[in-house]
C-alpha cells in the first residue's frame, strides 16, 4: 500500500507523464529505498538527441532541478524513504 501511495503522489505531479519499473525495498527498521523511471514519447537515441539540441543545454539543469524537487517532496511526505532514485528516460 505504501508503493501505491507514492506512485499516486508521483503521477499527480505535472512533470510526470508515466512511471515504469517501480521498485521499493524495505531495508528494515522502517527505512525504504524507492526507484522509478519516467518515460516520455522519445523512443530512440536520435529522437533524444534532436530533442536536446532543439531545447538547448538548459534543459538538463531544469530537469535535474525538477527531479531534485520531486525527490525532496517524496522524502518529506514519506520519511521512511532514505534513498530515492528517480530517472528520466
Amino acid at each position: 500500500h505504501r508503493l501505491e501511495k507514492i506512485n499516486d503522489e508521483l503521477e499527480r505531479d505535472v512533470l510526470i507523464r508515466a512511471i515504469y519499473d517501480v521498485k521499493g525495498i524495505d531495508m528494515g527498521t522502517g527505512l525504504v529505498r524507492y526507484k522509478a523511471e519516467e518515460m516520455q514519447s522519445l523512443k530512440t537515441i536520435d529522437e533524444v538527441e534532436v530533442f536536446m539540441l532543439k531545447h538547448g543545454e538548459n534543459i538538463v539543469d531544469s530537469l535535474g532541478a525538477e527531479v531534485d524537487r520531486i525527490e525532496t517532496i517524496l522524502k518529506k511526505s514519506h520519511p521512511e524513504i532514505r534513498h530515492c532514485d528517480l530517472e528520466i528516460l
